[in-house]
């Protein structure tokens, strides 16, 4: 097993820190956007449950808010012995009907127009209450006015009776919830917002962030990348080779005494004859071209050779070689033969 040097192990540290931080940045801006647009949105799901109370109020008959009555007075419609119960209410009466608003710490610090939506709001419940689907729909319909592409559903719960926008229990369930709104006087009233945010929307939101963000990254771990490779391609691979073997290239090894090629796990090619002793010549002249008649006088020292013996020793060679990539004959009519040698290396075990 190769176990990677110092050298590497630092690039890919560096690596993994940069994609490590930069993650870390791009979720932090995520979720403060992801915040900030659902605090705008509880704040449209508020405008949308006072839209929706103007609407019910003009389609409820006879509404209206009267006077408020003496504090030491008994309103119209309560016995004595309610009024003493609820002395330290405020009361207020409407045509038909008297509600009555605990006067606590809370209640006083609130303005009178909030009690008074308070008041009407509790007058709507037993008249007009409210429908889900409705304030669902003008709930999405302000969503839409201020660019906000997103699914919406609304619960609306009054004294414990739940009533739902959508009927799919699941969408609840993978939603976002928005924060509560509670009306209690003589009722409590509860409506809860759900809605589901595009993820492309957040992301729009810092878009140009997100796209230096990545930029930034794809620099920075393409510059440790490219500086790894380039160490690596620089660093001379350490080559094992046997004793009686020279190594002619990178991945090719050649014992001259036995006519032994090696290319890495591939089968040994084996030369004898004429063929080693050309390719020996060959060799010898480091890529250089060896004009014909000198190859002649060479591998047939004996006087022997012709033209044709040339070319057909020359061909037998290059059927030899030809699962050797690295290598490769080439000729020319003026010049010769010579041998070229890919990935070519200095190396030499000759012993």
């Amino acid at each position: 097993m190769k176990i990677p040097n110092k050298t590497n192990i630092q690039y890919i540290a560096t690596i993994i820190c940069i994609s490590l931080i930069g993650g870390f940045l791009t979720c932090m801006n995520y979720s403060i956007d992801k915040k900030h647009i659902l605090s705008g949105t509880n704040r449209l799901f508020n405008k949308a449950i006072h839209l929706d109370k103007d609407i019910r109020e003009n389609e409820t008959p006879f509404f209206g808010i009267s006077i408020p009555i003496a504090k030491d007075s008994t309103p119209l419609g309560l016995t004595q012995k309610v009024w003493n119960k609820h002395a330290s209410h405020v009361i207020t009466r409407t045509n038909d009907n008297t509600i009555l608003t605990q006067k606590t710490e809370d209640s006083g610090s609130i303005t009178k127009n909030e009690k008074k939506y308070l008041c009407e709001q509790m007058y709507l419940v037993k008249k007009n209450p409210i429908d889900p689907a409705r304030l669902d729909s003008i709930f999405a319909e302000e969503l839409h006015q201020n660019h906000i592409l997103a699914q919406t559903a609304v619960i609306y719960e009054c004294d414990s009776i739940k009533h739902y926008s959508n009927a799919d229990s699941s969408f609840y369930a993978s939603a976002y919830k928005l924060d509560d709104i509670v009306l209690e006087l003589d009722h409590k009233i509860r409506l809860q917002g759900y809605i589901k945010l595009p993820f492309t929307h957040i992301i729009q939101q810092s878009r140009s962030l997100y796209f230096l963000t990545i930029l930034i990254w794809l620099l920075l771990t393409g510059g440790a990348t490219w500086l790894l490779l380039k160490k690596k391609k620089e660093e001379v691979p350490a080559i094992i080779i046997p004793k009686g073997y020279i190594a002619i290239s990178e991945k090719l090894l050649f014992n001259e005494k036995e006519g032994i090629l090696k290319y890495l796990d591939r089968k040994d090619v084996v030369l004898s004859g004429y063929k080693l002793k050309l390719f020996i010549s060959l060799l010898n002249e480091n890529g250089h071209f060896i004009p014909i008649e000198t190859i002649k006088d060479i591998v047939w020292a004996d006087g022997m050779s012709t033209r044709v013996a040339l070319i057909q020793t020359v061909k037998r060679l290059r059927e030899d070689l030809r699962f050797i990539p690295d290598l490769k004959i080439e000729n020319s009519r003026e010049k010769g033969y010579r041998l070229q040698i890919k990935n070519k290396t200095k190396k030499d075990a000759r012993k």
